[in-house]
Protein backbone atom coordinates (compact mmCIF):
# COMPACT_ATOMS: atom_id res chain seq x y z
CA UNK A 1 0.00 0.00 0.00
CA UNK A 2 1.58 3.30 -0.99
CA UNK A 3 1.81 5.75 1.86
CA UNK A 4 0.14 9.08 1.37
CA UNK A 5 1.83 12.38 2.14
CA UNK A 6 -0.71 12.90 4.91
CA UNK A 7 0.07 9.69 6.83
CA UNK A 8 0.47 11.37 10.24
CA UNK A 9 -2.75 13.32 9.73
CA UNK A 10 -4.57 10.13 8.71
CA UNK A 11 -3.25 8.28 11.76
CA UNK A 12 -4.46 11.08 14.03
CA UNK A 13 -7.83 10.99 12.24
CA UNK A 14 -8.10 7.30 13.00
CA UNK A 15 -7.43 7.98 16.69
CA UNK A 16 -10.12 10.69 16.67
CA UNK A 17 -12.56 8.30 15.01
CA UNK A 18 -11.91 5.79 17.78
CA UNK A 19 -12.04 8.59 20.38
CA UNK A 20 -8.53 7.91 21.64
CA UNK A 21 -5.99 10.49 22.66
CA UNK A 22 -2.97 9.69 20.48
CA UNK A 23 -0.63 11.37 22.97
CA UNK A 24 -1.76 9.15 25.85
CA UNK A 25 -2.79 5.92 24.18
CA UNK A 26 0.46 4.02 24.58
CA UNK A 27 1.83 5.83 27.61
CA UNK A 28 0.34 4.30 30.70
CA UNK A 29 1.03 4.60 34.36
CA UNK A 30 0.60 1.05 35.54
CA UNK A 31 -0.34 0.78 39.20
CA UNK A 32 2.61 -0.15 41.34
CA UNK A 33 2.07 -2.72 44.03
CA UNK A 34 3.97 -2.95 47.26
CA UNK A 35 5.67 -6.09 46.02
CA UNK A 36 7.37 -6.40 42.67
CA UNK A 37 5.48 -8.95 40.63
CA UNK A 38 6.14 -10.15 37.13
CA UNK A 39 3.71 -8.39 34.79
CA UNK A 40 1.03 -10.49 33.20
CA UNK A 41 -1.57 -10.12 30.49
CA UNK A 42 -1.75 -6.69 28.92
CA UNK A 43 1.01 -5.36 31.19
CA UNK A 44 3.46 -7.95 29.86
CA UNK A 45 2.28 -7.31 26.29
CA UNK A 46 2.83 -3.56 26.70
CA UNK A 47 6.21 -3.98 28.39
CA UNK A 48 7.59 -6.32 25.73
CA UNK A 49 6.30 -4.23 22.85
CA UNK A 50 7.77 -1.08 24.35
CA UNK A 51 11.08 -2.83 25.09
CA UNK A 52 11.43 -4.02 21.49
CA UNK A 53 10.50 -0.60 20.13
CA UNK A 54 13.03 1.18 22.36
CA UNK A 55 15.69 -1.38 21.39
CA UNK A 56 15.16 -0.54 17.72
CA UNK A 57 13.80 -4.00 16.94
CA UNK A 58 10.93 -2.62 14.88
CA UNK A 59 10.33 -5.71 12.76
CA UNK A 60 10.48 -8.02 15.76
CA UNK A 61 8.13 -5.69 17.67
CA UNK A 62 5.65 -5.75 14.79
CA UNK A 63 5.79 -9.56 14.63
CA UNK A 64 5.22 -9.72 18.39
CA UNK A 65 2.28 -7.32 18.12
CA UNK A 66 0.48 -9.46 15.55
CA UNK A 67 1.22 -12.68 17.45
CA UNK A 68 -0.30 -11.25 20.62
CA UNK A 69 -3.32 -9.44 19.18
CA UNK A 70 -6.68 -10.55 20.42
CA UNK A 71 -9.33 -9.51 17.94
CA UNK A 72 -12.11 -7.58 19.55
CA UNK A 73 -9.90 -6.55 22.49
CA UNK A 74 -9.91 -2.75 22.44
CA UNK A 75 -6.75 -2.50 24.57
CA UNK A 76 -4.82 -4.56 21.99
CA UNK A 77 -6.08 -2.34 19.19
CA UNK A 78 -5.10 0.74 21.19
CA UNK A 79 -1.57 -0.59 21.73
CA UNK A 80 -1.25 -1.48 18.06
CA UNK A 81 -2.38 1.94 16.89
CA UNK A 82 -0.04 3.61 19.33
CA UNK A 83 2.82 1.39 18.18
CA UNK A 84 2.31 2.54 14.60
CA UNK A 85 2.01 6.14 15.71
CA UNK A 86 5.39 5.87 17.43
CA UNK A 87 6.91 4.36 14.29
CA UNK A 88 5.33 7.10 12.15
CA UNK A 89 7.08 9.69 14.32
CA UNK A 90 10.50 8.17 13.56
CA UNK A 91 12.64 9.73 10.86
CA UNK A 92 13.15 7.93 7.56
CA UNK A 93 16.80 7.50 8.52
CA UNK A 94 15.94 5.91 11.85
CA UNK A 95 13.48 3.53 10.24
CA UNK A 96 16.01 2.57 7.55
CA UNK A 97 18.76 2.08 10.17
CA UNK A 98 16.51 -0.50 11.82
CA UNK A 99 15.51 -2.27 8.58
CA UNK A 100 12.04 -0.70 8.46
CA UNK A 101 10.33 1.76 6.12
CA UNK A 102 7.41 4.17 5.93
CA UNK A 103 5.71 1.75 3.57
CA UNK A 104 5.94 -0.99 6.20
CA UNK A 105 4.43 1.36 8.78
CA UNK A 106 1.53 2.12 6.43
CA UNK A 107 1.04 -1.55 5.53
CA UNK A 108 1.18 -2.63 9.16
CA UNK A 109 -1.41 -0.05 10.11
CA UNK A 110 -3.63 -1.20 7.23
CA UNK A 111 -3.26 -4.83 8.37
CA UNK A 112 -4.09 -3.90 11.96
CA UNK A 113 -7.19 -1.97 10.92
CA UNK A 114 -8.32 -4.81 8.66
CA UNK A 115 -7.90 -7.30 11.48
CA UNK A 116 -10.29 -5.24 13.61
CA UNK A 117 -12.65 -4.43 10.75
CA UNK A 118 -11.79 -0.73 10.74
CA UNK A 119 -11.74 1.36 7.59
CA UNK A 120 -8.58 3.28 6.88
CA UNK A 121 -8.85 7.03 6.41
CA UNK A 122 -9.21 7.98 2.75
CA UNK A 123 -6.00 8.75 0.95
Amino acid sequence: MPMSDNFDWELRGLFRTLRMDPEKAFRRDWPAGEEEEAPSGLDAFYNELQFLLEAGEYGQAEDFLFQQLEEGELACLEMGLSFYQQLAEKSDGDLAAHDFSREEVAQGLADLCARFGLPLPSE
